[in-house]
């Protein structure tokens, strides 16, 4: 880990801090971590967490793909393959 930046130690979900588990990290990580949000990489993270949370939210509506295969699952479970 010695000579890794911050952004790349973060891509690997490993979060430096100074000292050990105490009162005092809590503020560097969330410091360290609003640095790496704020930079542009970190704002086209978020831009592509919600295009996806968009796309999982029309899926799992009614009517949407994941929906339409979800209940053809439980129909199947619970009549057969030809809905005997």
């Amino acid at each position: 880990m010695a000579g890794m930046n911050f952004d790349e130690l973060f891509k690997r979900g490993i979060i430096p801090f100074k000292g050990g588990w105490n009162g005092g990290q809590r503020d560097e990580i969330k410091t360290l971590i609003k640095e790496v949000m704020e930079r542009d990489k970190g704002k086209a993270m978020k831009q592509k967490a919600l295009e996806w949370k968009k796309k999982a939210m029309e899926t799992t509506d009614i009517g949407g793909s994941s929906y339409k295969n979800f209940e053809m699952l439980i129909k199947e479970a619970l009549y057969g393959p030809y809905g005997n």
